[in-house]
């Protein structure tokens, strides 16, 4: 019942209910079901501590390290209570991450997991692109760019690297496939997170997008058949997407293209730099979770994942991540 009651879950952190149907926010409908589910994993737990033992797992002791480390990075911040909501969502993650590793067992359990939350995410994006369709667009630097439905994902880097770095959990999915419709629902799942990462603009998701698919292919037994495929699939999807994304993208290699679009690229080496000054002026502990713009004094994030990992959480945290990279 457990595994079940997790993946449920997982779609309502995924799609997010609360934040598209109000009735489901005045309910507090995630707190509730989590409230639930740790109910039932503490009873499981009593009646049978033997079968809670937690699954081995050279990641786990480095994800709790860095927890502490973020703890105490928050605790001695200098900008109090500007960081507590970064932290607190961080908690929520590792409450299910415990809960999770707990209760998965066997292969069956591990199965269920994967292709739930597959599922998941595909609903989610496939819920934004239908809104997409009917006209729910941010137009920015003269783009239209496509968003996730909800508050949390409803900006167009974070939709499109979200999308990304879901796309490998296809990868295990694929060992399950056995019927014909299994892998036509894969390769729908893969189409559709491509047509919404170039539709959301975003130049970062767009290139990881395009490492992740052709470092897999160059390595595959398959790479002389998949790579024409490729060649013949990515002219066409680029001719289907509307002119002024096409021109986005092309700042990639000219950024003469669009002045806006190289700003906002300085924008991500000085949120690098900013984090490498916050992380000189505390650098044991560093400023705090979500406290990197209070420190630089810009209303903006680092929009740059070292400078504000290294910023916000000082020699501590990168140390927990490099003991987890050396694991």
């Amino acid at each position: 019942m457990i595994i079940w009651l997790l993946v449920g879950y997982m779609w309502l952190f995924v799609h997010r209910p609360f934040e598209i149907w109000s009735i489901f926010a005045t309910i507090r409908l995630e707190r509730s079901y989590m409230a639930c589910v740790i109910l039932v994993w503490t009873f499981s737990w009593l009646s049978n501590p033997n079968a809670k033992r937690p699954l081995g797992n050279i990641f786990t002791p480095a994800l709790f390290l860095f927890t502490f480390a973020a703890a105490i990075s928050s605790v001695l911040s200098p900008f109090v209570n500007v960081g507590d909501a970064t932290y607190q969502d961080w908690l929520k993650y590792i409450v299910f991450f415990v809960i999770l590793m707990t209760s998965v067992k066997t292969e069956k359990d591990l199965k269920i997991i994967v292709t739930g939350f597959v599922i998941a995410v595909f609903l989610f994006m496939a819920h934004s692109y239908r809104e997409y369709l009917c006209g729910h667009v941010r137009f920015v630097v003269g783009a239209p760019r496509l968003v996730g439905v909800g508050v949390t994902f409803n900006e167009f880097n974070d939709y499109g690297t979200m999308l990304v770095c879901m796309l490998p959990m296809l990868f295990p999915l694929v060992t399950l496939c056995k019927k014909n419709w299994h892998y036509l629902f894969v390769l729908g799942y893969a189409l559709l997170t491509l047509r919404s990462v170039m539709l959301t603009g975003s130049r970062t998701a767009f290139v990881m997008l395009c490492g992740l698919m052709i470092l897999p292919i160059l390595f595959s037994r398959y790479r002389f058949r998949l790579i024409p495929i490729i060649l013949v699939a990515a002219p066409l999807g680029w001719l289907v997407m509307p002119e002024s994304l096409q021109n986005r993208y092309r700042t990639v290699w000219n950024p003469t293209i669009n002045q806006e679009a190289n700003r906002n690229l300085h924008a991500r080496f000085q949120g690098f730099y900013e984090g490498m000054e916050n992380w000189s002026n505390y650098p044991i502990f560093g400023v705090g979770p979500g406290c990197h713009g209070p420190a630089a004094g810009t209303p903006l994030q680092a929009h740059n994942l070292p400078g504000q990992l290294a910023g916000e959480t000082g020699t501590f945290g990168v140390t927990t991540l490099a003991v987890k990279k050396s694991s």
